[in-house]
């Protein structure tokens, strides 16, 4: 049989190194993975013979190969070395083949080893790939185990890596926000983390885990919850402000109603004392008395009175008139809606035609247009001097039409002209 000494020039020799030097590669890793599955110290010292095997075969080849190709000169083990080379070639091919297949048996034992237990670094590759940060320290701080996601919500908090899970608890607490047993906390870039530390029991020792998940979505929405509440806040606030204005506006308006009421009633009283003392042939005292009745009614605030009295607004407004020396014809039936307004515009009207016009006329046109009422006023005997100015009787019997959504118009010309629009 050819030696394999004699097949050298045929580079078969070169393809035999190259082999047992990834086989020695090979070997290392086994090795390297059998030491960090921390397998028997009979599978492991297995591993090592193989990795000593490996490079004891690649180191006897290379030196035979160097001492025939390059040197000439003697190898370190010349009987070893020369022993190897002078047996056949099929025999020095077998022994690679031997050491592959050593090798890899061990090799699938340790993947069979790493499919059938849980090992360190699959308990790390696994908290890796979960969304939530987790790490975990004994009671002196030191960190024991931290995924990917803690270290970077550590940077987020202290500016530097994760070294003490005491010390980073201690700057959580420093820069957060207690919500129940959990502390909230804001980084610089706006990110809002909600941390969580709780105390476990591990073969007899007591570890500190601490876990943080992205609270930035719930705490954006909880923020302008609070914006919102504080401006609903507010509004209460101010519509509490209006209501009470609001009562206290709508009574003012009362007695303001009520003082106008009674001015109205009074000056009546003296227009129509005065009219009877300038024609004491026409006084009526039942009228007087009747007059003087409602006054005293509304000076001693005894509403029901005044309310018996006015049986119907109109007629009565009118009665008054007549009362001072005033005739009122009214042309037109007033809707229900517009009498109270018919009425305040009438007394107002009758007691301007006796104090300025000195006339004993007043007529109100009803008429109706594009489904509105309009009520025309004019009086009898002067005419205004110039231009007339809205104040006492006329701005309040405005502001009254208005307060009820109509509108007004006054004319001077020829005589004092009120125009209402309902």
């Amino acid at each position: 049989m050819t030696a394999y000494r004699d097949v050298l020039a045929y580079h078969i020799g070169d393809v035999v190194c190259s082999l047992a030097l990834m086989l020695l590669v090979f070997q290392m890793i086994t090795l390297f993975k059998a030491v960090r599955q921390k397998r028997g110290a009979a599978f492991i010292t297995l591993s090592a013979a193989e990795l000593v095997m490996g490079f004891t075969f690649l180191y006897l080849l290379f030196d035979g190969i160097f001492q025939a190709h390059y040197t000439g000169g003697r190898t370190s083990y010349p009987a070893v070395v020369n022993a190897l080379y002078d047996l056949p070639a099929t025999a020095v091919i077998g022994i690679e083949v031997l050491l592959v297949l050593l090798t890899y048996l061990t090799f699938r034992s340790i993947n069979r080893y790493e499919k059938s237990h849980i090992s360190g670094g699959a308990i790390k590759e696994t908290l890796d790939l979960l969304p939530v940060a987790v790490c975990f320290g004994d009671r002196n701080g030191e960190v024991h185990l931290s995924n990917v996601k803690m270290n970077e919500y550590c940077r987020k908090v202290t500016n530097g890596n994760l070294y003490n899970t005491n010390e980073l608890w201690r700057i959580i607490c420093q820069k957060g926000e207690a919500h129940g047993a959990q502390m909230l906390v804001v980084t610089d870039d706006n990110t809002a983390l909600m941390f969580a530390k709780t105390d476990i029991q591990a073969n007899g020792n007591l570890y500190t885990q601490i876990t943080a998940v992205d609270f930035t979505e719930p705490y954006k929405i909880t923020a302008e919850l609070k914006a919102n509440e504080k401006k609903l806040r507010d509004i209460q606030y101010r519509m509490r402000l209006m209501s009470s204005e609001q009562n206290s506006l709508v009574m003012n308006r009362e007695i303001l109603k009520a003082r106008t009421t009674l001015h109205d009633e009074v000056g009546y009283v003296l227009l129509r004392s005065r009219y009877y003392f300038e024609n004491p042939d026409e006084a009526d005292e039942a009228s007087i008395a009747e007059l003087l009745t409602i006054t005293n009614a509304l000076l001693l605030g005894e509403a029901e009175k005044v309310d018996d009295a006015q049986t119907d607004i109109i007629d009565y407004t009118v009665k008054l008139a007549n009362g001072i020396g005033v005739e009122v014809v009214i042309n037109g039936a007033p809707p229900e809606s517009a009498k109270e307004l018919l009425a305040l515009a009438i007394r107002e009207c009758a007691a301007n035609t006796v104090k300025h016009a000195e006339g004993d006329l007043l007529k109100a046109d009803i008429a109706f247009e594009n489904g509105k009422t309009q009520i025309f006023l004019m009086n009898n005997g002067k005419p205004p001097m110039g231009e007339i100015t809205e104040t006492g009787g006329l701005l309040s019997l405005r502001k009254t039409a208005e307060a009820q959504g109509a509108k007004m118009s006054v004319k001077s010309a020829p005589h004092l002209i009120i125009i209402l629009e309902i």
